[in-house]
């Protein structure tokens, strides 16, 4: 998950490898460590999550390999707050009873619209 992210940020900033190293305060030959999935020490894991925007927490991968679902989503969300925000209005609104399962039903079904999923809104 965290070459991805690596990647991700190299590609929107529009940096070569070693720029973006030298952005995080790492060594180049660390950012070639971590894009080929290689470990890290936990100062160096600090300072490309920094850099990223993310939490350590976010990128530790207790399952090695495969995050849980809400991992991935506490990830995505820590990477873009206004995605937080939005789940945070939709989930009081449904605690509160102001929007219920079809609203989500809804959200759902175009959020996988959006992404070109098919009946996503329908468990499938």
């Amino acid at each position: 998950m965290l070459a991805k992210l690596v990647l991700e940020s190299m590609n929107e900033k529009n940096l070569s490898m070693r720029a973006a190293a030298r952005e995080a305060g790492v060594a180049h030959t660390t950012f070639g460590r971590i894009l080929k999935g290689e470990n890290v020490d936990i100062s160096t894991l600090n300072a490309v999550c920094d850099w990223i925007g993310v939490n350590v927490s976010d990128v530790m991968d207790d399952n090695a390999g495969q995050s849980s679902l809400s991992q991935r989503i506490a990830m995505v969300v820590s990477k873009e707050p206004a995605l937080g925000r939005v789940f945070d209005e939709m989930l009081t609104g449904f605690e509160n009873g102001d929007i219920d399962s079809r609203d989500i039903e809804d959200i759902v079904n175009y959020a996988g619209y959006r992404l070109n999923l098919k009946n996503i809104g329908k468990g499938s």
